[in-house]
């Protein structure tokens, strides 16, 4: 039994190795060349772009608009707070404080209200970029295709690359030329 056992895992072991091996298989796709790798600066794109610099362009007019009109509103305040300072030598005790409160509220009240406006300004950049970055997803997935790279990093991501990895002023390029048609 011991020589025809050890025969027989002799066979046993020459079949499996004659065998397709079935590892190989495999279910993904296999790529014959090595994907490219691409770098971009993220933060160019949006703002070397000609539409990110409209969207920047808005947001700065926008934002010099809501100081000039804080400006304003501070400056009318203060005038306002000066007469009250002036009328507390004519009023009594109990009327000055009640326009004190009255005044102190309405402060409070501007103060809000110019807060929300600065966050709503903000909050609207911060929606118009995620725009950008949706409209220019399909433009440098196209860009990259016809470029043979397959992955692309933010250059902040990379600590060295080659150099002519870095495709960002080509790939600004081509989002001008689709979005600006």
């Amino acid at each position: 039994m011991g020589q025809s056992w050890r025969t027989f895992r002799h066979v046993l072991v020459l079949l499996c190795l004659s065998l397709p091996n079935m590892s190989l298989a495999q279910t993904f796709p296999v790529f014959e060349d090595n994907a490219a790798i691409g770098v971009v600066d993220q933060d160019a794109l949006f703002t070397a772009s000609i539409a990110g610099k409209e969207i920047l362009s808005q947001f700065e007019l926008t934002g010099k608009q809501l100081t000039a009109e804080n400006l304003s509103i501070q400056e009318a305040l203060e005038e306002e707070e000066r007469a009250l300072t002036d009328a507390r030598k004519t009023l009594d005790k109990k009327e000055f404080q009640e326009l004190a409160i009255a005044f102190d509220l309405k402060v409070k009240k501007i103060r809000s209200e110019q807060a929300a406006k600065e966050r709503d300004l903000s909050l609207q950049l911060s929606r118009d970029r995620a725009q950008f970055y949706e409209a220019i997803t399909p433009i440098l997935l196209a860009f990259l295709e016809e470029r043979g790279i397959g992955v692309l990093l933010n250059k902040d991501t990379v600590v060295l690359a080659i150099q002519g990895s870095d495709i960002t002023q080509a790939a600004i390029q081509r989002i001008n030329e689709v979005l600006n048609k």
